[in-house]
Protein backbone atom coordinates (compact mmCIF):
# COMPACT_ATOMS: atom_id res chain seq x y z
CA UNK A 1 0.00 0.00 0.00
CA UNK A 2 1.35 3.56 -0.77
CA UNK A 3 1.52 6.05 2.04
CA UNK A 4 -1.22 8.95 2.13
CA UNK A 5 -0.07 12.51 1.71
CA UNK A 6 -1.55 14.69 4.58
CA UNK A 7 -2.21 18.24 4.54
CA UNK A 8 -1.83 20.93 1.52
CA UNK A 9 1.70 20.30 1.32
CA UNK A 10 3.52 16.90 1.61
CA UNK A 11 6.70 16.02 0.82
CA UNK A 12 8.23 12.23 1.31
CA UNK A 13 11.50 11.27 2.91
CA UNK A 14 13.36 8.27 3.08
CA UNK A 15 14.24 7.55 6.69
CA UNK A 16 18.24 6.92 6.49
CA UNK A 17 20.14 8.78 9.34
CA UNK A 18 18.01 8.15 12.47
CA UNK A 19 18.29 11.12 14.90
CA UNK A 20 19.14 8.49 17.65
CA UNK A 21 22.83 8.09 17.22
CA UNK A 22 23.01 4.92 19.36
CA UNK A 23 20.67 3.30 16.63
CA UNK A 24 22.47 4.79 13.93
CA UNK A 25 24.41 1.17 14.02
CA UNK A 26 21.54 -1.06 13.56
CA UNK A 27 21.23 -3.07 10.62
CA UNK A 28 18.12 -2.74 8.00
CA UNK A 29 15.54 -5.40 9.19
CA UNK A 30 13.90 -7.05 6.51
CA UNK A 31 10.21 -7.15 7.19
CA UNK A 32 6.81 -8.55 5.86
CA UNK A 33 4.08 -5.83 4.94
CA UNK A 34 1.11 -7.02 7.64
CA UNK A 35 -1.81 -7.84 6.27
CA UNK A 36 -4.14 -4.69 6.42
CA UNK A 37 -1.76 -2.14 7.34
CA UNK A 38 1.39 0.26 5.81
CA UNK A 39 4.52 -1.58 6.18
CA UNK A 40 8.18 -0.83 6.45
CA UNK A 41 10.33 -2.33 4.13
CA UNK A 42 10.19 -5.96 3.52
CA UNK A 43 6.56 -6.02 4.62
CA UNK A 44 7.86 -5.48 8.00
CA UNK A 45 4.63 -3.48 10.32
CA UNK A 46 5.56 0.26 11.87
CA UNK A 47 4.59 0.54 15.05
CA UNK A 48 5.68 3.83 16.16
CA UNK A 49 7.79 7.19 14.90
CA UNK A 50 9.80 9.63 16.89
CA UNK A 51 10.59 13.08 15.86
CA UNK A 52 12.79 15.37 17.07
CA UNK A 53 12.50 18.63 18.06
CA UNK A 54 8.80 17.77 19.16
CA UNK A 55 6.67 20.64 20.08
CA UNK A 56 9.28 22.90 18.01
CA UNK A 57 9.50 26.17 19.00
CA UNK A 58 11.31 28.92 16.59
CA UNK A 59 11.83 32.37 15.63
CA UNK A 60 10.30 34.24 12.83
CA UNK A 61 12.05 33.19 9.41
CA UNK A 62 13.97 30.56 11.20
CA UNK A 63 14.14 27.00 10.20
CA UNK A 64 14.80 23.88 12.42
CA UNK A 65 15.54 20.17 10.90
CA UNK A 66 13.25 17.77 11.63
CA UNK A 67 14.85 13.65 12.89
CA UNK A 68 12.60 10.91 12.26
CA UNK A 69 12.71 7.63 13.36
CA UNK A 70 10.51 4.45 12.62
CA UNK A 71 10.02 1.69 15.03
CA UNK A 72 8.60 -2.06 14.75
CA UNK A 73 6.88 -3.70 17.68
CA UNK A 74 10.00 -4.92 19.31
CA UNK A 75 11.40 -1.52 19.91
CA UNK A 76 13.66 -1.86 16.68
CA UNK A 77 14.59 0.63 14.79
CA UNK A 78 13.32 0.38 11.13
CA UNK A 79 15.48 1.73 8.12
CA UNK A 80 14.09 3.25 4.89
CA UNK A 81 10.31 3.73 5.70
CA UNK A 82 8.64 6.27 3.42
CA UNK A 83 8.21 9.22 5.33
CA UNK A 84 5.85 12.71 4.18
CA UNK A 85 5.43 16.09 6.07
CA UNK A 86 2.78 18.12 5.89
CA UNK A 87 1.59 21.88 7.43
CA UNK A 88 -1.34 22.65 8.47
CA UNK A 89 -0.83 26.40 8.06
CA UNK A 90 1.29 26.99 4.93
CA UNK A 91 0.61 30.84 5.62
CA UNK A 92 2.73 30.20 9.12
CA UNK A 93 5.56 27.34 7.86
CA UNK A 94 6.48 25.03 4.93
CA UNK A 95 8.16 22.00 5.47
CA UNK A 96 10.60 20.78 2.78
CA UNK A 97 10.49 16.89 1.88
CA UNK A 98 13.72 16.54 3.68
CA UNK A 99 11.90 17.51 7.06
CA UNK A 100 13.12 21.25 7.32
CA UNK A 101 10.52 23.40 8.84
CA UNK A 102 10.57 26.77 7.83
CA UNK A 103 9.22 29.91 9.44
CA UNK A 104 6.99 32.15 6.83
CA UNK A 105 6.92 35.23 8.48
CA UNK A 106 4.04 36.25 10.62
CA UNK A 107 3.73 34.70 14.50
CA UNK A 108 1.67 32.24 15.92
CA UNK A 109 0.80 28.77 16.88
CA UNK A 110 0.13 25.52 13.92
CA UNK A 111 0.99 21.56 13.68
CA UNK A 112 2.95 19.70 11.31
CA UNK A 113 2.29 16.72 10.49
CA UNK A 114 4.36 13.60 10.09
CA UNK A 115 3.71 10.42 8.87
CA UNK A 116 5.50 7.22 8.24
CA UNK A 117 4.38 3.76 7.60
CA UNK A 118 0.57 3.93 8.70
CA UNK A 119 1.86 5.75 11.95
CA UNK A 120 1.58 9.96 11.96
CA UNK A 121 2.34 12.35 14.26
CA UNK A 122 1.25 15.80 15.14
CA UNK A 123 3.95 18.10 15.86
CA UNK A 124 2.93 21.22 17.14
CA UNK A 125 4.89 24.37 16.31
CA UNK A 126 5.06 28.12 17.41
CA UNK A 127 6.50 30.58 15.75
CA UNK A 128 7.68 33.68 18.56
CA UNK A 129 7.92 37.07 17.89
CA UNK A 130 11.19 38.83 16.51
CA UNK A 131 11.19 42.37 18.08
CA UNK A 132 12.02 44.55 14.58
CA UNK A 133 11.30 47.97 15.17
CA UNK A 134 8.88 50.70 17.73
CA UNK A 135 6.53 52.80 16.07
CA UNK A 136 5.49 55.60 18.00
CA UNK A 137 2.06 57.71 17.22
CA UNK A 138 1.22 60.36 16.26
CA UNK A 139 3.39 60.52 13.04
CA UNK A 140 3.35 64.47 13.40
CA UNK A 141 4.07 65.29 17.30
CA UNK A 142 2.85 68.76 18.73
CA UNK A 143 1.75 69.80 21.67
CA UNK A 144 1.13 73.58 22.72
CA UNK A 145 2.49 75.43 25.27
CA UNK A 146 1.77 74.33 28.79
CA UNK A 147 -0.21 71.48 26.88
CA UNK A 148 0.35 67.74 26.93
CA UNK A 149 0.99 65.34 24.41
CA UNK A 150 0.49 61.00 25.11
CA UNK A 151 2.97 58.83 23.05
CA UNK A 152 1.24 55.53 21.74
CA UNK A 153 4.19 53.26 21.15
CA UNK A 154 4.01 49.83 19.06
CA UNK A 155 6.63 47.05 19.22
CA UNK A 156 6.42 45.71 15.77
CA UNK A 157 7.61 42.18 14.73
CA UNK A 158 9.81 41.03 11.38
CA UNK A 159 6.43 41.42 8.81
CA UNK A 160 5.26 44.34 10.80
CA UNK A 161 2.71 42.95 13.11
CA UNK A 162 2.76 44.63 16.62
CA UNK A 163 3.68 42.73 19.70
CA UNK A 164 0.79 42.52 22.16
CA UNK A 165 2.16 43.46 25.85
CA UNK A 166 5.13 45.02 25.07
CA UNK A 167 6.94 47.62 27.37
CA UNK A 168 8.20 50.45 27.27
CA UNK A 169 10.51 53.48 28.77
CA UNK A 170 10.57 57.04 28.06
CA UNK A 171 13.22 59.91 28.17
CA UNK A 172 13.41 63.20 27.48
CA UNK A 173 16.60 65.23 25.97
CA UNK A 174 15.49 68.67 27.32
CA UNK A 175 13.60 68.90 30.78
CA UNK A 176 13.68 72.56 30.40
CA UNK A 177 11.52 72.15 27.40
CA UNK A 178 9.06 69.24 27.98
CA UNK A 179 9.27 66.21 30.29
CA UNK A 180 7.71 62.55 29.91
CA UNK A 181 6.56 60.41 32.63
CA UNK A 182 6.63 56.48 32.38
CA UNK A 183 3.22 56.06 30.31
CA UNK A 184 4.86 58.27 27.32
CA UNK A 185 2.31 61.28 28.79
CA UNK A 186 5.04 64.57 27.39
CA UNK A 187 4.24 67.83 28.88
CA UNK A 188 5.18 71.18 28.31
CA UNK A 189 7.07 72.99 30.58
CA UNK A 190 6.88 76.55 29.27
CA UNK A 191 9.41 77.30 26.07
CA UNK A 192 8.58 76.57 22.95
CA UNK A 193 10.99 74.34 20.92
CA UNK A 194 11.62 71.02 19.79
CA UNK A 195 12.79 68.06 22.42
CA UNK A 196 13.14 64.10 21.15
CA UNK A 197 11.56 61.61 23.38
CA UNK A 198 13.87 58.30 23.48
CA UNK A 199 11.51 55.21 23.55
CA UNK A 200 12.80 51.90 24.84
CA UNK A 201 11.11 48.54 23.97
CA UNK A 202 12.11 44.76 23.46
CA UNK A 203 15.51 45.45 23.37
CA UNK A 204 15.33 48.27 20.47
CA UNK A 205 15.27 52.26 21.15
CA UNK A 206 13.90 55.11 18.61
CA UNK A 207 13.83 58.70 18.70
CA UNK A 208 10.56 60.46 18.15
CA UNK A 209 10.71 64.37 17.94
CA UNK A 210 8.35 66.09 19.71
CA UNK A 211 7.27 70.19 19.07
CA UNK A 212 6.36 72.63 21.69
CA UNK A 213 4.33 74.91 19.52
CA UNK A 214 4.55 78.79 20.57
CA UNK A 215 0.70 79.83 21.16
CA UNK A 216 0.07 83.39 20.83
CA UNK A 217 -1.16 84.94 24.11
CA UNK A 218 -1.07 88.72 23.66
CA UNK A 219 0.91 91.78 21.96
CA UNK A 220 2.89 94.04 23.51
CA UNK A 221 2.89 97.57 22.15
CA UNK A 222 5.86 100.23 23.28
CA UNK A 223 5.84 103.26 24.17
CA UNK A 224 2.68 103.12 25.92
CA UNK A 225 1.22 105.69 26.04
CA UNK A 226 2.51 107.77 23.14
CA UNK A 227 3.06 111.22 22.84
CA UNK A 228 4.38 113.02 19.77
CA UNK A 229 4.99 116.44 18.64
CA UNK A 230 2.74 117.85 15.92
CA UNK A 231 4.46 116.26 12.81
CA UNK A 232 6.72 113.96 14.62
CA UNK A 233 7.23 110.05 13.69
CA UNK A 234 7.71 107.12 15.67
CA UNK A 235 8.94 103.27 15.15
CA UNK A 236 6.23 101.05 17.44
CA UNK A 237 7.61 98.26 18.89
CA UNK A 238 5.19 95.47 18.82
CA UNK A 239 5.75 92.00 19.78
CA UNK A 240 3.72 89.22 19.97
CA UNK A 241 4.40 87.08 23.37
CA UNK A 242 3.60 83.23 23.60
CA UNK A 243 1.95 81.86 26.73
CA UNK A 244 5.33 82.44 29.26
CA UNK A 245 5.54 85.89 27.83
CA UNK A 246 8.45 85.69 24.95
CA UNK A 247 8.66 86.96 22.03
CA UNK A 248 7.60 84.94 18.89
CA UNK A 249 9.86 85.42 16.23
CA UNK A 250 7.96 86.36 12.63
CA UNK A 251 4.48 86.72 13.99
CA UNK A 252 2.23 88.83 11.41
CA UNK A 253 1.26 92.32 12.82
CA UNK A 254 -1.20 94.56 11.11
CA UNK A 255 -1.17 98.49 12.28
CA UNK A 256 -4.11 100.69 12.38
CA UNK A 257 -4.40 104.47 13.48
CA UNK A 258 -7.76 106.48 14.39
CA UNK A 259 -8.99 109.22 13.96
CA UNK A 260 -7.04 109.20 10.03
CA UNK A 261 -6.84 113.27 10.58
CA UNK A 262 -4.25 113.45 12.91
CA UNK A 263 -2.70 110.03 12.85
CA UNK A 264 -1.08 107.80 9.81
CA UNK A 265 0.83 104.42 10.33
CA UNK A 266 2.82 102.54 7.99
CA UNK A 267 2.54 98.72 7.39
CA UNK A 268 5.60 98.40 9.07
CA UNK A 269 4.24 100.31 12.14
CA UNK A 270 5.97 103.98 11.68
CA UNK A 271 3.53 106.11 13.69
CA UNK A 272 3.48 109.63 12.19
CA UNK A 273 1.24 112.52 13.76
CA UNK A 274 0.20 114.80 10.49
CA UNK A 275 0.03 118.52 12.27
CA UNK A 276 -2.50 118.91 14.50
CA UNK A 277 -2.88 118.47 18.05
CA UNK A 278 -5.10 116.10 19.89
CA UNK A 279 -5.77 112.63 21.13
CA UNK A 280 -5.48 109.06 18.99
CA UNK A 281 -4.82 105.82 19.74
CA UNK A 282 -2.99 102.86 17.39
CA UNK A 283 -3.81 99.49 17.32
CA UNK A 284 -1.17 96.58 16.63
CA UNK A 285 -2.87 93.12 15.36
CA UNK A 286 -1.91 89.67 14.65
CA UNK A 287 -4.62 86.97 14.37
CA UNK A 288 -7.37 87.10 17.16
CA UNK A 289 -5.21 89.32 19.13
CA UNK A 290 -5.09 93.07 19.48
CA UNK A 291 -3.22 95.99 21.59
CA UNK A 292 -4.42 99.38 21.72
CA UNK A 293 -2.28 102.22 23.16
CA UNK A 294 -3.41 105.68 23.56
CA UNK A 295 -1.29 108.59 21.60
CA UNK A 296 -1.55 112.53 22.59
CA UNK A 297 -0.26 114.89 19.89
CA UNK A 298 1.35 117.95 21.46
CA UNK A 299 2.72 121.01 20.08
CA UNK A 300 4.62 121.87 23.56
CA UNK A 301 7.71 119.57 22.93
CA UNK A 302 10.06 121.62 20.89
CA UNK A 303 13.66 122.03 21.90
CA UNK A 304 14.61 125.67 23.17
CA UNK A 305 18.55 124.53 24.25
CA UNK A 306 17.97 125.35 28.07
CA UNK A 307 20.68 123.30 29.94
CA UNK A 308 18.55 121.70 33.22
CA UNK A 309 20.70 119.33 34.66
CA UNK A 310 24.77 118.40 33.96
CA UNK A 311 25.56 114.76 35.49
CA UNK A 312 29.30 113.87 36.03
CA UNK A 313 30.15 110.43 34.64
CA UNK A 314 33.48 108.07 34.67
CA UNK A 315 35.23 107.02 31.59
CA UNK A 316 34.97 109.44 29.25
CA UNK A 317 31.29 109.71 27.76
CA UNK A 318 30.81 109.19 23.82
CA UNK A 319 27.73 107.26 23.18
CA UNK A 320 24.20 107.85 24.12
CA UNK A 321 20.54 106.76 23.17
CA UNK A 322 17.58 107.77 24.96
CA UNK A 323 14.73 105.29 25.68
CA UNK A 324 11.03 106.00 25.00
CA UNK A 325 10.24 106.26 28.96
CA UNK A 326 12.99 109.64 29.29
CA UNK A 327 16.06 106.62 30.26
CA UNK A 328 19.18 107.24 28.64
CA UNK A 329 22.07 105.01 28.06
CA UNK A 330 25.60 106.12 27.75
CA UNK A 331 28.63 104.07 26.74
CA UNK A 332 32.07 105.68 27.41
CA UNK A 333 35.54 105.22 26.05
CA UNK A 334 36.57 103.51 28.99
CA UNK A 335 34.32 100.62 28.80
CA UNK A 336 31.43 101.54 31.21
CA UNK A 337 27.56 101.57 30.36
CA UNK A 338 26.11 104.29 31.96
CA UNK A 339 22.22 104.22 32.96
CA UNK A 340 20.49 107.34 34.10
CA UNK A 341 16.89 109.22 33.96
CA UNK A 342 16.61 112.90 32.31
CA UNK A 343 16.74 115.31 34.60
CA UNK A 344 17.59 113.51 37.37
CA UNK A 345 21.05 113.45 39.05
CA UNK A 346 21.30 109.63 39.37
CA UNK A 347 23.72 107.76 36.92
CA UNK A 348 24.56 103.92 37.35
CA UNK A 349 27.81 102.60 36.30
CA UNK A 350 28.55 99.07 34.81
CA UNK A 351 32.04 97.85 33.67
CA UNK A 352 31.02 95.96 30.48
CA UNK A 353 34.84 95.92 28.33
CA UNK A 354 37.95 96.34 28.41
CA UNK A 355 37.38 98.04 24.85
CA UNK A 356 36.95 101.55 23.52
CA UNK A 357 33.16 102.01 23.46
CA UNK A 358 31.62 104.61 21.31
CA UNK A 359 27.82 103.68 19.68
CA UNK A 360 24.99 102.77 21.45
CA UNK A 361 21.22 101.94 20.20
CA UNK A 362 18.10 100.66 21.91
CA UNK A 363 15.70 97.98 20.82
CA UNK A 364 12.39 99.45 20.64
CA UNK A 365 10.37 96.20 21.30
CA UNK A 366 12.18 94.63 24.68
CA UNK A 367 14.47 97.66 25.76
CA UNK A 368 17.51 95.74 25.23
CA UNK A 369 20.68 97.84 24.84
CA UNK A 370 23.25 97.38 22.16
CA UNK A 371 26.83 99.02 22.11
CA UNK A 372 29.98 99.16 19.49
CA UNK A 373 33.81 98.23 20.98
CA UNK A 374 36.26 96.21 18.83
CA UNK A 375 37.33 92.01 18.57
CA UNK A 376 35.47 89.81 20.41
CA UNK A 377 33.25 93.17 22.00
CA UNK A 378 32.69 94.58 18.20
CA UNK A 379 29.21 94.63 19.24
CA UNK A 380 27.32 93.27 22.98
CA UNK A 381 23.91 93.09 23.69
CA UNK A 382 23.37 94.46 27.34
CA UNK A 383 20.66 93.87 29.78
CA UNK A 384 20.21 97.83 31.07
CA UNK A 385 18.64 96.70 34.10
CA UNK A 386 21.58 94.99 35.41
CA UNK A 387 24.51 95.99 33.27
CA UNK A 388 25.03 92.66 31.99
CA UNK A 389 26.35 91.72 28.79
CA UNK A 390 24.27 88.80 27.16
CA UNK A 391 25.47 88.33 24.52
CA UNK A 392 28.73 89.58 21.68
CA UNK A 393 29.55 89.55 18.18
CA UNK A 394 32.88 89.47 17.41
CA UNK A 395 33.89 92.11 14.75
CA UNK A 396 36.62 92.47 12.16
CA UNK A 397 38.10 95.79 13.57
CA UNK A 398 36.65 98.55 15.90
CA UNK A 399 33.03 99.30 15.32
CA UNK A 400 32.01 102.98 16.26
CA UNK A 401 28.59 103.00 15.49
CA UNK A 402 25.11 100.91 15.77
CA UNK A 403 21.62 101.46 14.51
CA UNK A 404 19.00 99.30 14.67
CA UNK A 405 15.89 98.57 11.95
CA UNK A 406 12.46 99.92 13.32
CA UNK A 407 11.29 96.54 13.41
CA UNK A 408 14.10 96.07 16.11
CA UNK A 409 15.35 92.64 14.08
CA UNK A 410 18.55 93.96 12.37
CA UNK A 411 21.10 95.39 13.41
CA UNK A 412 23.48 97.60 11.09
CA UNK A 413 27.13 97.92 12.59
CA UNK A 414 29.73 99.91 11.32
CA UNK A 415 33.34 101.03 11.47
CA UNK A 416 36.86 100.02 10.01
CA UNK A 417 37.34 99.22 7.64
CA UNK A 418 34.59 100.42 5.40
CA UNK A 419 32.13 98.01 5.80
CA UNK A 420 28.08 97.84 7.15
CA UNK A 421 27.40 94.72 9.01
CA UNK A 422 23.66 93.44 9.05
CA UNK A 423 23.70 91.59 12.42
CA UNK A 424 20.60 89.69 13.55
CA UNK A 425 19.19 90.56 16.89
CA UNK A 426 17.81 86.97 17.27
CA UNK A 427 21.07 85.18 16.16
CA UNK A 428 23.19 87.87 16.75
CA UNK A 429 25.44 86.66 13.92
CA UNK A 430 25.91 88.43 10.74
CA UNK A 431 23.29 88.49 7.86
CA UNK A 432 25.37 89.98 5.24
CA UNK A 433 27.54 93.19 4.47
CA UNK A 434 28.08 95.99 2.33
CA UNK A 435 30.90 98.32 1.35
CA UNK A 436 30.42 101.52 2.94
CA UNK A 437 33.43 103.73 1.00
CA UNK A 438 35.07 104.75 3.92
CA UNK A 439 35.66 103.70 7.42
CA UNK A 440 31.78 104.71 8.86
CA UNK A 441 31.97 107.25 11.47
CA UNK A 442 27.96 107.38 12.20
CA UNK A 443 25.24 104.99 11.10
CA UNK A 444 21.58 106.51 10.81
CA UNK A 445 18.39 103.97 10.13
CA UNK A 446 15.52 104.95 7.88
CA UNK A 447 12.43 104.67 10.24
CA UNK A 448 10.26 103.23 7.47
CA UNK A 449 12.58 101.85 5.22
CA UNK A 450 14.84 98.94 5.13
CA UNK A 451 17.89 101.78 4.31
CA UNK A 452 20.87 102.58 6.67
CA UNK A 453 22.78 105.59 5.91
CA UNK A 454 26.36 105.48 6.64
CA UNK A 455 28.89 108.52 7.03
CA UNK A 456 32.39 109.17 7.39
CA UNK A 457 35.79 110.30 5.41
CA UNK A 458 33.63 113.07 3.55
CA UNK A 459 31.01 110.93 2.08
CA UNK A 460 27.54 109.52 3.18
CA UNK A 461 26.39 105.73 1.76
CA UNK A 462 22.70 105.20 1.62
CA UNK A 463 22.27 101.31 1.45
CA UNK A 464 19.46 99.80 0.78
CA UNK A 465 19.64 96.47 3.15
CA UNK A 466 17.62 94.25 1.09
CA UNK A 467 18.47 94.84 -2.73
CA UNK A 468 21.60 96.36 -2.04
CA UNK A 469 21.00 99.39 -4.10
CA UNK A 470 23.17 102.58 -3.07
CA UNK A 471 23.34 105.79 -3.53
CA UNK A 472 26.44 108.06 -2.34
CA UNK A 473 26.85 111.92 -1.19
CA UNK A 474 29.68 114.31 -1.17
CA UNK A 475 30.34 116.76 1.64
CA UNK A 476 33.83 118.27 3.04
CA UNK A 477 35.04 116.36 6.20
CA UNK A 478 31.51 114.68 6.01
CA UNK A 479 31.02 113.50 9.88
CA UNK A 480 27.23 112.65 11.13
CA UNK A 481 23.85 112.59 9.45
CA UNK A 482 20.35 112.97 10.59
CA UNK A 483 17.01 112.27 8.86
CA UNK A 484 13.56 115.00 9.05
CA UNK A 485 11.39 112.59 7.52
CA UNK A 486 8.21 115.07 7.61
CA UNK A 487 10.62 116.71 4.83
CA UNK A 488 12.23 113.70 3.34
CA UNK A 489 15.20 115.87 3.69
CA UNK A 490 19.00 114.13 4.74
CA UNK A 491 20.93 116.50 6.64
CA UNK A 492 24.60 115.83 6.45
CA UNK A 493 27.39 117.74 9.04
CA UNK A 494 30.86 118.11 8.36
CA UNK A 495 33.97 118.94 10.51
CA UNK A 496 34.93 121.85 8.78
CA UNK A 497 31.84 124.16 9.89
CA UNK A 498 29.41 122.61 6.72
CA UNK A 499 25.97 121.54 6.97
CA UNK A 500 24.50 119.83 3.90
CA UNK A 501 20.42 119.39 2.76
CA UNK A 502 19.81 116.49 0.45
CA UNK A 503 16.45 116.32 -0.88
CA UNK A 504 16.14 112.35 -1.20
CA UNK A 505 13.62 112.52 -3.85
CA UNK A 506 15.53 114.25 -6.47
CA UNK A 507 19.03 113.54 -4.94
CA UNK A 508 19.59 117.79 -5.30
CA UNK A 509 22.53 118.93 -2.20
CA UNK A 510 22.47 122.48 -0.55
CA UNK A 511 25.57 123.61 1.81
CA UNK A 512 25.54 126.17 4.30
CA UNK A 513 28.20 127.18 6.89
CA UNK A 514 27.28 126.84 10.70
CA UNK A 515 29.68 128.31 13.32
CA UNK A 516 30.95 125.52 14.29
CA UNK A 517 32.96 122.16 13.13
CA UNK A 518 29.85 119.86 13.67
CA UNK A 519 30.58 116.36 15.27
CA UNK A 520 26.73 114.37 15.51
CA UNK A 521 23.63 115.15 14.08
CA UNK A 522 20.31 114.74 15.52
CA UNK A 523 16.94 115.53 14.51
CA UNK A 524 13.76 115.79 16.78
CA UNK A 525 11.11 113.74 15.99
CA UNK A 526 8.67 116.56 14.63
CA UNK A 527 11.38 117.41 12.18
CA UNK A 528 11.02 121.11 13.35
CA UNK A 529 14.68 121.04 14.88
CA UNK A 530 18.52 120.04 14.59
CA UNK A 531 20.99 119.52 17.83
CA UNK A 532 24.63 119.61 16.54
CA UNK A 533 27.39 118.92 18.87
CA UNK A 534 30.88 121.00 18.26
CA UNK A 535 33.51 119.00 20.09
CA UNK A 536 36.34 121.03 18.92
CA UNK A 537 34.68 124.23 20.61
CA UNK A 538 32.88 122.82 23.54
CA UNK A 539 29.12 123.76 22.26
CA UNK A 540 26.17 122.57 20.93
CA UNK A 541 24.12 124.23 18.19
CA UNK A 542 19.66 124.23 18.26
CA UNK A 543 19.18 124.78 14.59
CA UNK A 544 15.86 125.53 12.71
CA UNK A 545 15.60 122.32 10.61
CA UNK A 546 13.87 124.54 7.89
CA UNK A 547 15.88 127.90 7.93
CA UNK A 548 19.24 126.27 9.29
CA UNK A 549 19.68 129.21 11.30
CA UNK A 550 21.01 128.91 14.61
CA UNK A 551 18.48 128.73 17.17
CA UNK A 552 20.21 128.60 20.38
CA UNK A 553 24.34 127.87 20.87
CA UNK A 554 24.65 125.59 24.17
CA UNK A 555 27.87 126.32 25.70
CA UNK A 556 28.37 122.27 26.82
CA UNK A 557 32.29 123.08 27.75
CA UNK A 558 34.46 119.73 27.37
CA UNK A 559 34.24 117.39 24.09
CA UNK A 560 30.35 117.23 23.31
CA UNK A 561 30.37 114.09 21.16
CA UNK A 562 27.08 112.17 20.77
CA UNK A 563 23.47 113.35 21.42
CA UNK A 564 19.74 111.87 21.61
CA UNK A 565 16.54 113.63 21.17
CA UNK A 566 13.51 112.03 23.66
CA UNK A 567 10.43 110.54 21.45
CA UNK A 568 8.28 113.35 22.13
CA UNK A 569 11.10 116.02 21.55
CA UNK A 570 10.81 118.02 24.38
CA UNK A 571 14.55 117.00 25.80
CA UNK A 572 17.88 116.16 24.83
CA UNK A 573 21.09 114.06 26.61
CA UNK A 574 24.72 115.43 25.27
CA UNK A 575 27.66 112.90 25.96
CA UNK A 576 31.18 114.55 26.94
CA UNK A 577 34.28 113.18 26.12
CA UNK A 578 35.12 116.02 29.59
CA UNK A 579 33.43 113.48 32.19
CA UNK A 580 29.68 113.75 31.74
CA UNK A 581 26.32 114.33 30.30
CA UNK A 582 24.61 117.72 29.86
CA UNK A 583 20.66 117.19 29.76
CA UNK A 584 19.14 119.80 27.42
CA UNK A 585 15.31 121.23 27.02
Amino acid sequence: MGVKHLGVSPFTHSIRNPVIRRLRAVATVSLLAACGGESGPNGTDVASIVVTPNPIALMQQASVQLQVAAFNEDGALLAGVPVTFASDELELVTVSNAGVVQSVGPAGSTSVTVRAGGKSVDIPVTVGATGSSITVLPAQASLPQLGTLQLDPALLDLVGTEIAGATFTFATTDPQIAIVNGAGLVTSIGPAGEVVITVTGGGLTTQKAVTVEATPTSILLNPNPILLGRTSSLALGAQVLDAIGSPIAGAAITYSAEPASLLSVTTSGVLSSLGTPGSGSVTATSGALATTVPVTISDAATLTGTIVRTVEATGAPYGVALGSGGTYYGVALAGQFHVGDFGAQNLTVHEVSGTVMTGVAVHPNNGLVYATGSATDGLMEINPATGSVLRRWTAPDQMYDVAISPDGTQLYVGGSPDRVYVVSTATMSSLKDFQAGGSVVHLLAHPSQPVVYASGQGIVREINVQSGAHRTFTHPAAQATALAIAGNRLYIGGEVGHLAVVDLASGVTTTVEVPCPIYDLVAAPDGQRLLSTCSGTGTALLLDASTLEVVKTIATGGGPRRAAIKVDGSGAVIANEGGWYTHVE
